[in-house]
């Protein structure tokens, strides 16, 4: 300082509260000195100031020190950190290829439109309708014959001429069928797991109970069930494909359009669909070799206990082959290669770090950033774990083509009785989606982890280190904060369940209204207008308006309650 003295080395730490209490308030006196403070000639300090009216200062040695560890923790810091965002950006990299996320929606979307938003009109009511119009079974069989079955065998081309053979079975001119359709339904037992009142019992003597989970929860039927010519006509198949959620009453259609109408027809009229029905699918997989992916699409019809139909559209997507022979998925493989490799030197540096702690595992694992750095280790090697269980999905392995007969008397061969199926039915892709969504549900964790741990690196930098430093000191206090939060949340939530529940879709079952904060506003069904005296036709509107409106198109006319009662059917 200004006195003449200066520092000759750090202290040992356990002179520190030595050196820092020694001397008195004023600072004066021999006691106060400290042999690591010597005049520059190396003879002992002398405690008179040199200069006239300057008075000494007493010196917090602990805090100097605590000052020179911080300088060097974040210098340390700041030597780590590139090699950690190097890591960080190899393995974010990956992670996008391992996605492919555009091609999956936009097939998805696609196929929404093509089959669930198109339009058709009823026969009976000459109202054009869509397959989230469905109301009653005998929509169901109408939306079957004239909305679905023109639109899967798509027989000719944009000029009408009849298309080739490849190309019979394909839709949108990309997608090509793997294996015909499949319609399948699951039921509920007579009179079980529902409670039949005294008072009204013998009005209706039959119910059923309603099953969650697409009908696999409950107490879901099995035995046969048909005709009054043949009750066993139709039979329970369980994991006719890949596992219990392709279990049900199935009936496969790989035939003509012709056929397809006829056997159609016959279901009907065999009441196929009837009470016990609690859920009705249309599935089938399609094959697109220009995006290399496969594509189950699942048109699925739930029949609550309350009689209402609720149309569900899905499509489940995932690649053909993870890697190819391209050069993209060679950069893949390159990349998790060096994910892998991070890892492991990571895991490595913290068994080295453990093991060197001056205070042993526990006190290692005393600082959050130790614990938060294990966890994230932990979580990558779930990742890779659950990537390699992926890659070796036995969908993709065991998933075959078999190719129709070759004609002897000629070069070609049938390319109607191609077909692509596994466990010799068409492929069901349910399984490898809900694997697929369980891998990346992990990464999303990872990424949080990523993300917190890049905190610690942030104290590097001095304008964010103090920041950082006040969210550490106030962990306990957030804590505090997210459970009042979630308290106040869980109440609001429970108050509008019991005040709206049955007047809103967001708030009529606990689910939606606990597991969604901010529900989206979903528009309630319209009802369709069965009569045509009491259609938008006889009332002026055009014939663009036979159908729903929904909220975006144009506004229905205003009709005044004299001209709505002309119109009121007998």
């Amino acid at each position: 300082g200004r006195g003449g003295y200066h520092w000759t080395g750090a202290p040992p730490p356990a002179q520190v509260a030595q050196i820092a209490g020694e001397g008195g308030a004023d600072g004066a006196g021999d006691k106060g000195l400290s042999p690591y403070f010597k005049e520059s000639n190396g003879s002992r300090a002398n405690v008179q100031p040199k200069m006239k009216g300057h008075r000494e200062k007493l010196i917090a040695i602990s805090r100097v020190w605590h000052e020179v560890e911080t300088k060097r923790k974040r210098t340390i810091l700041a030597g780590q950190f590139p090699r950690y965002l190097f890591f960080v950006i190899i393995y974010l990299i990956a992670l996008h290829f391992q996605k492919s996320a555009e091609g999956v929606f936009d097939l998805r979307e696609t196929m929404r439109d093509y089959f669930a938003n198109a339009q058709y009109v009823d026969p009976s009511s000459q109202v054009t309708k869509s397959f989230d119009d469905i109301q009653t079974v005998s929509d169901v069989w109408v939306w079957l014959q004239n909305g679905f079955i023109p639109r899967f065998y798509e027989l000719y081309w944009s000029n009408g001429e009849l298309k080739d053979d490849y190309y019979k079975t394909v839709i949108l001119q990309q997608n090509r069928i793997a294996d015909g359709f499949r319609l399948t339904q699951r039921r509920a037992k007579l009179n079980q797991n529902c409670i039949l009142s005294n008072r009204f019992g013998n009005f209706l003597p039959f119910c059923y109970s309603d099953l969650g989970n697409d009908a696999l929860d409950g107490s879901y039927d099995t035995a046969d069930f048909g005709p009054y010519y043949n009750k066993g006509k139709y039979k329970y198949q369980n994991n006719f494909s890949t596992g219990a959620v392709d279990s049900g009453y199935v009936v496969e259609f790989v035939s003509t359009m012709n056929d397809t109408i006829k056997k159609i027809q016959d279901l009907q009229a065999d009441r196929w669909i009837d009470q016990a029905t609690r859920w009705v699918r249309i599935d089938f997989s399609l094959v697109n070799p220009s995006v290399s992916m496969l594509c189950q699409v699942e048109l699925v019809i739930l029949l609550p206990v309350t009689g209402q139909l609720v149309p569900d559209f899905r499509a489940n997507v995932v690649k053909t082959e993870q890697y190819l022979d391209a050069t993209r998925d060679y950069i893949q493989i390159v990349l998790e290669v060096l994910v892998i490799i991070g890892v492991f030197m990571y895991i490595i540096g913290d068994i080295k770090d453990m093991c060197v702690h001056e205070a042993g595992v526990a006190g290692y694992f005393s600082d959050p950033w130790n614990v938060l750095g294990v966890m994230q280790m932990l979580l990558l090697l779930m990742d890779a774990i659950t990537w390699l269980v992926v890659i070796t999905d036995p969908m993709r392995r065991d998933t075959s083509t078999s190719l129709g007969a070759s004609n002897a008397y000629s070069s070609t061969r049938d390319v109607s009785s191609d077909r692509v199926t596994h466990g010799g039915t068409s492929p069901s892709l349910a399984a490898s989606v809900m694997l697929l969504r369980s891998y990346f549900c992990i990464q999303a964790i990872t990424l949080l982890a990523f993300m917190l741990r890049f905190l610690k690196y942030m104290l590097a930098v001095s304008f964010l280190s103090s920041l950082i430093e006040t969210l550490l000191l106030l962990q306990a206090t957030l804590f505090q904060f997210g459970v009042i939060v979630f308290v106040t949340n869980t109440a609001f939530a429970y108050m509008g369940y019991i005040l709206f529940g049955d007047a809103m879709i967001e708030f009529h079952t606990w689910d939606q209204v606990s597991l969604s904060p901010l529900p989206q506003r979903r528009e309630s069904p319209t009802p369709l207008y069965a009569s045509q005296a009491f259609s938008p036709h006889s009332l002026g509107a055009s014939p663009s308006q036979g159908r729903r409106v929904s909220p975006k198109s144009n506004p229905p006319r205003q009709i005044s309650l004299p001209a709505l009662l002309q119109c009121r059917p007998s």
